[in-house]
């Protein structure tokens, strides 16, 4: 009989338990499930992110003129080229901090598709630049495939004659190419003096030249 009752409160147990359980499991919150990815973007965002992105191509048709003159697209300066100068370059540094911090400032759960995409990505670009200037890889301004004697007999390239003042403006962009030339001379010198200079002869011919024959 002892056994008897032993088991009977054993099994009573049991089967009480998942009842217990069971109604633990009623009693507690529900477990919030991950909203879905939006279909379309917030329109308050979307006009912030386009807002912002226009700003930036305005500012950098601004800056670096001649890439805007080269892809067909308007610029306040047509009659100048990109500051190469330390100080130039510092500047637009600073402009690109500020243009980043306001990306930021958006929240990208408020995004979606290309507009997510875009913000990420440019996000990304302005990042990785930011935290590369550290290197100042800016005191290597000459290499076999960028310095003035790649863009100043390519100044005219792909620039549209159509008017006088296309003359013009080009007259006036070959005007300020001497200073531009001293202000790389400058970047090259403190780059010297820091010493980040390229390497004295390509990796890959190094490399050639030290395999065995």
């Amino acid at each position: 009989m002892r056994r008897f009752a032993a088991f009977a409160v054993s099994a009573a147990v049991a089967l009480a338990a998942p009842a217990h359980a069971q109604d633990a499991r009623d009693d507690a919150p529900p477990v919030p499930r991950p909203a879905a990815p939006r279909t379309e973007s917030d329109p308050d965002c979307r006009r912030n992110w386009l807002r912002i992105v226009d700003e930036i191509q305005r500012w950098e048709d601004t800056v670096y003129p001649e890439s805007a003159l080269e892809n067909g697209r308007p610029t306040c300066c047509p009659d100048r080229i990109t500051d190469p100068s330390l100080g130039g370059i510092e500047r637009r540094r600073a402009q690109q901090r500020i243009f980043l911090q306001d990306l930021k400032e958006i929240d990208p759960g408020c995004l979606a598709g290309q507009d997510l995409l875009g913000w990420q990505l440019l996000v990304r670009e302005m990042e990785l630049a930011d935290a590369g200037h550290r290197f100042r890889a800016f005191l290597m301004p000459v290499s076999g495939r960028n310095g003035p004697q790649q863009d100043i007999p390519q100044m005219a390239d792909r620039v549209p004659f159509r008017t006088e003042d296309d003359y013009a403006n080009l007259v006036r962009r070959l005007s300020a190419v001497p200073q531009a030339v001293r202000d790389v001379q400058e970047l090259m010198q403190l780059g010297v003096s820091e010493g980040r200079v390229p390497p004295r002869r390509p990796w890959s011919t190094s490399r050639r030249s030290s395999m065995p024959s």
